[in-house]
């Protein structure tokens, strides 16, 4: 079956606070969509007299009930904000922190004005960054541009474009974008957004270790579900020469199996397996003391969201954010 908009969910991290150790590994808490404070909290006077930059960590969760997979997945910050601050995303990875991401941020994606109307066959683009120092438009870029008032709206046009190799040129306040094609449509009062591009999400089994004289296992054959696979590394550990207890790195003690059956450690929170292994995947002979570990990764992309309060910001109500999840599904 395929991916439904329903399958596609935010999910906070451990931790959510404006200490060092904000973020962490991916919690099973959801983050509502289109629900105010959702991500960061209102900004008081205060703040927007000093200026300030907060930091929120959210993970888009392909987490269908069946092993439907995300593929070609875009991330698009939809719009700039309507209020004097500004979004930018950032890739993070399963584990880091706020102490981790303000170290080494990488680069930043984000959203821009348009100083114009834009004509079908256009092959460059003027933009109005909210800030040009933060550099949200770099040569080979995805584009995304678009007149849609919103992200479900029917009416207005759309499309993709790439940044051509040497393709930006900053003159004050704006940047000028080469494509390497031509745009296909035109486009009244648009926004362009710098697109990250994870590529496929799925799960993933690494790192298989086996510690046996004669034991094997063929990790192929174990089955990781989307919905409920998490960043975690197991061991399992014989007790007997058919039996096993199962640990995780971060789950803890999750009971054990036996090589004749089916090993499918419950993951209450997420509602579904840790990872199911068959009773095929087992081969050779095994003795007490033997260890097996493996290492699982979700089908999840961290995203680092920085939000920046310039000193003396105006107030506005209802502001708001948005990212976009676009994907094809197998």
């Amino acid at each position: 079956m395929a991916l439904s908009s329903i399958d596609i969910v935010f999910r906070k991290p451990a931790a959510v606070s404006d200490l060092p150790a904000n973020g962490g590994r991916m919690s099973a808490n959801l983050i509502a969509s289109g629900v105010k404070n959702a991500l960061f909290p209102d900004v008081r006077n205060s703040e927007r007299e000093a200026g300030s930059t907060k930091w929120r960590k959210a993970f888009v969760h392909f987490a269908p009930a069946d092993s439907s997979q995300a593929l070609d997945v875009k991330l698009i910050p939809w719009a700039p904000t309507q209020a004097d601050d500004r979004v930018l995303i950032r890739t993070g990875t399963m584990s880091d922190t706020q102490a981790d991401i303000e170290a080494s941020p990488g680069r930043a994606y984000g959203a821009a004005s348009v100083t114009g109307a834009l004509s079908a066959g256009a092959g460059s683009i003027a933009v109005l960054p909210e800030a040009v120092a933060d550099g949200i438009f770099v040569a080979g870029d995805v584009l995304y541009i678009s007149d849609k008032t919103s992200i479900s709206a029917v009416d207005g046009n759309e499309e993709y474009a790439q940044i051509a190799p040497g393709g930006v040129s900053i003159n004050g306040s704006i940047a000028t974008l080469t494509l390497v094609s031509p745009l296909q449509y035109g486009y009244t009062a648009p926004h362009v957004s710098s697109v990250l591009t994870p590529g496929d999400v799925l799960t993933a089994l690494s790192d298989k270790s086996v510690t046996s004289t004669a034991g094997t296992l063929d990790e192929a054959q174990i089955v990781l579900a989307p919905r409920s696979t998490v960043a975690d590394t197991f061991t399992l550990t014989f007790t007997s020469a058919t039996a096993f207890t199962v640990t995780g790195s971060v789950a803890g003690d999750l009971g054990g199996g036996v090589i004749g059956s089916t090993c499918a450690p419950t993951n209450t929170a997420f509602s579904g397996p840790y990872f199911t292994l068959p009773a095929a995947a087992w081969g050779g002979t095994f003795e007490a003391g033997d260890t097996v570990s493996f290492t699982t990764s979700p089908a999840a992309v961290p995203v680092w969201y920085e939000r920046i309060v310039p000193a003396g910001a105006s107030s506005f109500a209802a502001n708001s954010f948005s990212l976009a999840v676009d994907c094809e599904s197998a």
